[in-house]
């Protein structure tokens, strides 16, 4: 599993989700903003704690604090689109706790079986990407991402090795 530290930013994408959903002051004003896609049942308190306890899963799940060593990241990252029955190169992923309401998302491209490249995440509250701005640019960077692998040439984890092989390198 790998991480996209985009351009201006000091920590890769997975470190940079993992601190956002740690961070009260963060959630508080994201809780705000986003006042009026909050399930009606949600006050401040209840929000933080559903971010809480889905942070933590995420947290134990990619870092390696749990069995996912032996289940494998494909039982975490499953395809975005639902309608999704074919792996292809290059598949669009999104990866969410097993929780009832689960809000919190990982995003990535599967490049090989277990290779995965984290190109962010997001609270989702809406029920498609296209519905609020912030999952909207999340999926945007997922297709940016998608688009410059194949203009790379990485269809496969050899091919991704080479390629991070040749830019560490530069």
């Amino acid at each position: 599993m790998y991480a996209v530290q985009w351009d201006g930013n000091e920590l890769d994408a997975l470190r940079t989700l993992l601190n956002q959903w740690a961070d009260p002051l963060y959630l508080s004003r994201f809780y705000q903003e986003h006042s009026r896609d909050m399930p009606r049942q949600w006050n401040l308190v209840e929000f933080v704690d559903q971010v809480a306890r889905e942070h933590d899963e995420i947290e134990m799940l990619l870092t390696g604090a749990s069995e996912l060593e032996t289940l494998g990241l494909e039982t975490f990252f499953v395809p975005l689109f639902n309608e999704e029955y074919q792996i292809k190169p290059r598949a669009l992923r999104k990866g969410r706790t097993g929780f009832r309401r689960s809000i919190l998302r990982v995003y990535a491209i599967r490049i090989d079986t277990d290779c995965y490249l984290i190109s962010g995440g997001a609270i989702k509250l809406t029920r498609t990407m296209q519905e609020a701005p912030h999952t909207l640019l999340e999926l945007r960077k997922l297709y940016r991402l998608a688009d410059y692998l194949k203009d790379q040439g990485v269809d496969t984890q050899y091919d991704f090795a080479s390629f991070l092989s040749f830019k560490s390198l530069e």
